[in-house]
């Protein structure tokens, strides 16, 4: 049987919605910057790469994010950032990590 890359959903962010996310996320305090974080981010990344993952950018849009929280009974937090990332990732791919 075929072995297949597990696809990894990593929440992503636009430079001209940050302001507007760091104002909605609970825990925003822990970025101190969109250049930090997108340091990080893309180490990330490159780690789930290399460990042969098939990563989607998933954007969180400052928008509809917030509904997505509503509608699933989660704050606007690091774990339904990352639960949300998952279930765009699983959509498009079927198999998630």
């Amino acid at each position: 049987m075929a072995q297949y890359p597990r696809a990894v959903g990593i929440a992503w962010y636009r430079k001209d919605d940050w302001p507007a996310l760091m104002a909605i996320f609970k825990d925003g305090e822990v970025f101190d910057s969109f250049e930090q974080w997108q340091t990080r981010a893309e180490e990330v990344e490159r780690e789930f790469q290399r460990a042969g993952h098939v990563v989607e950018r998933v954007f969180i849009d400052p928008e509809t994010f917030p509904r997505w929280c509503r509608q699933n009974g989660v704050g606007a937090d690091r774990e339904s950032r990352g639960r949300y990332a998952a279930e765009i990732a699983e959509q498009k791919y079927g198999v998630v990590n």
